[in-house]
């Protein structure tokens, strides 16, 4: 049951914009997913206001995506989604 599954939350991630384009955000999202395997938890969750293309675009290219979760999957339109990854290592361990 997804609902009982364990997920860690990015709950507010934000880097000043003099601080842009240098691989920060790359390297806190890629410890943030190290952190979730240490913890053997399999995904990785966070919002992210859907006006912000350049963020949206980031995450994609980091391979999250629209959780079934997000108001949107459900018809609601709200100014925000919920993205997710789920890690393929911890599929392969299953």
């Amino acid at each position: 049951d997804s609902r009982s599954q364990a997920v860690l939350y990015v709950y507010e991630r934000e880097i000043k914009s003099k601080f842009h384009h240098q691989g920060l955000g790359h390297h806190l999202m890629k410890a943030t997913e190290s952190m979730a395997q240490t913890a053997n938890i399999s995904k990785v969750m966070l919002t992210v206001f859907r006006a912000n293309g350049a963020a949206m675009a980031f995450y994609r290219s980091m391979g999250y995506s629209v959780d079934e979760s997000s108001p949107s999957k459900h018809g609601i339109f709200t100014d925000y989604e919920i993205l997710s990854k789920e890690e393929l290592w911890f599929r392969a361990m299953q």
